[in-house]
């Protein structure tokens, strides 16, 4: 049976740097992402840029790495739903904050709208005029299936003329030590329509929702180290 939607971008970022459908390879320094300059990556401008917290750059690397801003008509993205799922979410955010409360320190404000999961997706929906349902979910290590299912669903079901579906965390090595967890980079970006669309199929979408780890089969396969 065929599936009923398809996935016409992918975008993807590791510890190697960012990569996607409409990305060549595009390898990170010593900083990782937290150092990367937009127009270093990208031809388009996105001032917003700048002051995004780390979570949100990551998502947004990977979006546009996917094509997001190019393959969807005015029509489609005024019905373009955006699904997130995380583990952490904007945890490094949150720690930042909190941080700036303690006694002796500055606190600081512009913080505090990144200590939302969500706050990434409406960075997206502005950027890309996107104005379809929005639903972030905080997962499990490895519990991007729901994620996946509710996107194919919006998208299957008419509800969205098409999904943006991020699953994934940036939780750098520094904030991962003071809470005892390990450090995560890996995210993927996955643009999906309906069977109707005439843009051509990028993956597989029955083996990447049913893969035990959908980013590393999006990432092999963006990155060109399938085995």
């Amino acid at each position: 049976m065929s599936s009923p939607v398809r996935v016409i971008g992918a975008g993807a970022i590791d510890v190697r740097g960012v990569v996607g459908s409409f990305l060549e390879p595009f390898e990170f320094e010593a900083s990782g992402p937290a150092g990367v300059r937009w127009k270093d990556v990208f031809s388009l401008p996105n001032p917003s840029f700048r002051r995004l917290d780390l979570f949100g750059k990551c998502v947004c690397l990977c979006a546009e790495a996917a094509g997001a801003g190019r393959l969807l008509d005015e029509k489609q993205r005024k019905n373009t739903a955006l699904v997130l799922a995380s583990r952490f979410g904007c945890l490094h955010s949150d720690l930042r904050f909190a941080g700036s409360l303690a006694p002796g320190e500055r606190v600081e404000p512009a913080v505090f709208p990144y200590t939302l999961p969500s706050t990434c997706l409406g960075e997206l929906a502005i950027r890309h005029r996107f104005q379809g349902p929005l639903l972030a979910l905080i997962s499990t290590s490895a519990g991007e299936g729901p994620a996946l299912f509710e996107a194919q669903e919006l998208v299957a079901t008419g509800e969205a003329a098409a999904a943006l579906v991020c699953i994934g965390d940036c939780l750098p090595e520094e904030e991962a030590a003071r809470i005892g967890l390990e450090p995560r980079l890996a995210l993927t970006t996955l643009l999906l329509t309906g069977q109707e669309s005439g843009s051509p199929t990028l993956l597989d979408w029955t083996r990447v929702r049913e893969a035990a780890d959908p980013l590393g089969v999006v990432s092999a396969a963006l990155w060109g180290d399938e085995r």
